[in-house]
């Protein structure tokens, strides 16, 4: 009688063990809840509105290795509860938030109507990553990007206005001529009323004690200004020629480089130079 009572206890342990485990919260259960809370954080939740959820699940962990089943459980519900509550909110978000991102995106384009080259390129950028988001239903950051955007137009409108102002000042031929050691740099920039440009670039001469320098590279593409900077977008390099001779042991010894013409597509050419110090530093002819 003993045997089969001790053994009735044994089962009856391993049953109620059995139950528990099956009933509490496991790892994969957690791994599924931070996920869930990861998804809320990119579509932009904010963490104020995840983080109790994020301190249960830590410490259902603690639970979990520490072998209490029944707390284990208990705190995986609440935070359960939680992020179901986070997800419906967001959902609700989202379903007022559709239509207000469209007329938003109507209103700025209206106001932006009348900007063009440079100052029309920062809205561009903003509506592709706007689309962006938008396509993968992350509203809240694409609202935070419309929201910028929104307040970046009347700035962009107001350096329209300086550029449109500054253009036929800057208009024309502008030239500088510098002295390195004993050598002779020569600069010039043609801008032509059409926003095609022409540079020329120089250098002749001994321009430390140790070398002498010939070159002479002349660039085309175009000239263009956002508010009171001047960018010049270089399509195409020409290198006349680049000779330099280098002392060595007391003897000049000539090194040639091959010229050429070049096709420019990547932008690394192209440079800026505000109005102030180009008037500062060139002569305009």
């Amino acid at each position: 009688m003993f045997r089969v009572h001790g053994l009735s206890v044994v089962f009856g342990l391993l049953a109620c063990s059995v139950f528990f485990a099956g009933c509490g919260p496991n790892a994969e259960s957690v791994d599924d809840a931070q996920n869930r809370i990861q998804e809320l954080k990119d579509k932009g939740v904010p963490d104020s509105e995840l983080s109790s959820a994020k301190v249960l699940l830590s410490q259902v962990e603690g639970a979990i290795r520490s072998g209490s089943t029944q707390n284990a459980g208990r705190l995986y519900d609440s935070a359960i509860v939680m992020i179901s509550e986070a997800e419906s909110l967001y959902a609700k978000r989202m379903e007022e938030l559709a239509p207000r991102l469209k007329t938003m995106r109507a209103e700025i384009e209206e106001k932006a109507a009348s900007l063009e080259g440079l100052h029309k390129e920062p809205v561009n950028q903003y509506f592709t990553s706007i689309d962006t988001l938008m396509e993968k239903q992350w509203l809240l950051q694409a609202h935070q990007q419309m929201q910028k955007l929104d307040s970046l137009v009347p700035s962009l409108l107001a350096q329209q206005e300086q550029a449109e102002e500054l253009r036929p000042k800057a208009r024309g031929v502008w030239a500088r001529t510098d002295r390195d050691g004993n050598a002779v740099r020569k600069e010039k920039f043609i801008m032509n009323k059409d926003g095609t440009l022409t540079t020329t670039e120089s250098k002749k001469g001994q321009s430390s004690e140790y070398l002498k320098e010939d070159w002479a590279f002349t660039s085309f593409g175009t000239w263009q200004l956002k508010g009171d900077t001047v960018y010049f977008l270089i399509e195409r390099e020409k290198c006349n020629k680049q000779t330099f001779w280098n002392k060595k042991n007391g003897s000049w010894v000539k090194s040639t480089q091959p010229t050429y013409d070049s096709t420019i597509t990547d932008g690394s050419k192209d440079r800026f130079v505000s109005w102030e110090y180009l008037k500062t530093n060139y002569r305009k002819r």
